[in-house]
């Protein structure tokens, strides 16, 4: 799906679709639903901050995206105050959201974290290789916020702090505890609701069931951990 938003960005740098006209389109759920993919597109590189957010702000409205992959565009401080606002309010549709690779500084940093203290649909957040440096004191609020996030399944960031590694390290696995109970209660419920409309079918054994990283069925797919420690060579770039 994410290849029918490559070919919009394509007429759009071919001067065949305008930024206005895009807008619209994500804002009145006239996208493909599911990913809309841009990253690393020249064209959204070279929008001015200013129209980088109004393309942002229009998923407010929208309910049909559930992947927003950014890697690479440029998203800046303003950018991400915008994507923080969007998924602590009306946009519920969100569960995976890909912005590394860009220009997030503390700032930026910080007002995403205090979003996932409002945030109930995210399952995914990638905000590593960021092009600028991470305070520590922002390295500590995103672990510390992450406590009042139980739905976050994956996280990506270049945290240097051991303390900030432990602290999201648990509260990663606490959700994904959570998950895996909510997961199992579903299923017995199903099978439950089974046997009193089926009497007499038999009894089902219920699992715990897994899931990947944005919530839906399949192989474990939840990077609990996973971000990049700077033993591991993936540290900030200032």
């Amino acid at each position: 799906m994410g290849v029918h938003v490559s070919e919009a960005w394509a007429r759009c740098a071919a001067a065949k679709l305008d930024l206005e006209s895009e807008c619209v389109r994500i804002a009145n759920d006239e996208v493909p639903p599911g990913a809309y993919t841009a990253n690393s597109h020249s064209e959204l590189l070279k929008l001015p901050s200013d129209e980088r957010c109004r393309l942002l702000a229009s998923f407010n409205s929208n309910s049909t995206i559930t992947s927003l992959e950014l890697s690479h565009t440029g998203i800046d401080v303003p950018a991400a105050r915008v994507l923080a606002s969007l998924l602590s309010g009306r946009n519920t549709a969100l569960t995976a959201l890909n912005i590394e690779r860009n220009h997030i500084s503390s700032e930026g940093i910080v007002l995403l974290s205090l979003m996932l203290a409002k945030n109930s649909t995210l399952r995914v957040l990638k905000l590593a290789y960021q092009q600028v440096t991470i305070s520590s004191a922002a390295e500590l609020q995103i672990a510390e916020q992450l406590e009042r996030n139980t739905t976050l399944l994956k996280l990506t960031i270049d945290l240097r702090q051991v303390r900030a590694r432990e602290l999201c390290d648990k509260w990663l696995m606490r959700n994904a505890a959570l998950r895996r109970q909510q997961l199992k209660a579903t299923v017995k419920a199903d099978v439950d609701r089974a046997a009193v409309e089926a009497p007499g079918a038999g009894v089902a054994e219920v699992g715990g069931g897994t899931e990947g990283e944005d919530g839906g069925s399949g192989p474990p797919a939840c990077a609990v951990g996973n971000w990049a420690p700077a033993n591991a060579g993936r540290t900030a770039v200032s």
